[in-house]
């Protein structure tokens, strides 16, 4: 790639993979989302696409749980090609984007479905947190793992929610920038956060940087209620 910035240009040249000498620069410049520099042009790999694309999305009584239910799954040899979990906040932000309906069965079938997971399952709206799955790959083995997969999750109460939500689960996460940019016109700020820390620390370090940023806001003048903060873990 070609690299332009205000100090200069950076170029590397050669399609050689990472070499042992340090960092490979271009995944910093790739990395940093435009923010050190301009790609003018770049080289790509292309591969082929996957026999087999499947989607799931699984829900869970609350954050903690489904921290205990990624830890699990990373304990295993094998991953998903994408796994992440969303808090409440964002779980109810993404059901506020549903598009409107106008089929009577499909609210029928909605509601239905709503009171299966509340009254029947016992989960609580205002805790509930979500995990978006995606497989690719050879089709027996994404099968198979597709379903080891919802086998850890049943052990920590989670409950297979449909490969719909997991597909707007990942439409969310290219939405979400526009989404905070019509926000800020309102005087609104937001943001979700990737988190990364040791498995013990995941929920402490959540609610403390949630903490801070709410009082950090209040002292900048910010209305309580115009702060929006969320974490996913991936």
């Amino acid at each position: 790639m070609t690299l332009v910035t205000p100090a200069g240009t950076y170029s590397k040249s050669g399609l050689w993979p990472r070499v042992s000498n340090g960092p490979d620069l271009n995944h910093i410049a790739m990395g940093s989302e435009g923010n050190i520099g301009i790609i003018t042009d770049a080289v790509i790999k292309v591969k082929k696409l996957p026999e087999v694309r499947i989607y799931d999305s699984i829900l869970f009584p609350d954050f903690e749980v489904g921290i205990k239910f990624m830890h699990a799954v990373a304990m295993t040899n094998k991953y998903p090609t994408s796994i992440r979990l969303i808090d409440n906040t964002q779980f109810q932000f993404g059901q506020t984007l549903k598009p409107a309906s106008n089929s009577m069965l499909h609210d029928f079938i909605d509601a239905a479905k709503k009171f299966y997971v509340i009254n029947v399952k016992g989960f609580n709206p205002d805790k509930m947190a979500a995990c978006t799955l995606l497989f690719e790959g050879d089709e027996e083995d994404q099968k198979a793992l597709h379903k080891k997969i919802l086998n850890i999750a049943s052990k920590f109460g989670g409950m297979a929610a449909g490969a719909e939500n997991g597909m707007k689960g990942y439409l969310l996460t290219f939405l979400i920038a526009y989404v905070r940019d019509f926000a800020s016109q309102h005087y609104c700020a937001g943001e979700s956060f990737e988190t990364s820390c040791p498995w013990s620390n995941v929920s402490q370090l959540c609610q403390r940087v949630n903490k801070r940023i709410v009082d950090e806001a209040a002292l900048a003048g910010f209305d309580e209620k115009k702060i929006w903060v969320s974490f996913r873990v991936t």
